[in-house]
């Protein structure tokens, strides 16, 4: 995959990821009444970003929105076989490295991310390439007017 002059490459995603949490438990007192359980849960979260090359220098600049706040991408590599970037979240100093594979010829990649904080899960992504135009406005609109 190639990222043409003015063109950008948008995504959006769903990472996983398994966590054990502790839990409270209640039974009947003949087995145990209120006790503390670990659990395995398989949690999930929506991602949506960026992605374009710098006309000077040819390197890709980056960056990533979900629920956990907004972060760069660095270290960002793309080819016909692989995507690969370093997410960065502005509030928080440890890396989390992405690598994808596609997945089908649709624009849908999938792969793993790892991080020392976050541990290692799954992410699938699709990916479309658009130019720079398509964050303009085309139509003309109009400011509301506030009472």
């Amino acid at each position: 995959m190639r990222v043409g002059p003015n063109r950008v490459l948008i995504f959006t995603g769903i990472f996983f990821q398994s966590v054990q949490r502790l839990g409270v438990g209640y039974a009947a007192e003949s087995e145990g009444g209120v006790h503390v359980r670990v659990e395995e849960v398989d949690l999930f979260a929506m991602f949506l970003g960026t992605i374009q090359g710098d006309p000077e220098g040819g390197e890709f600049t980056g960056r990533i929105s979900d629920p956990f706040g907004e972060a760069i991408l660095v270290d960002i590599a793309i080819s016909e076989s692989e995507i690969r970037f370093t997410k960065i979240y502005a509030d928080r100093s440890d890396p989390i490295f992405y690598n994808l594979q596609p997945a089908c010829e649709n624009g849908v990649w999938t792969g793993t991310y790892n991080g020392d904080t976050v541990g290692m899960g799954s992410v699938n992504m699709t990916v479309m390439e658009v130019p720079e135009t398509f964050f303009t406005a085309t139509l003309p609109y109009a400011s509301p007017e506030i009472p």
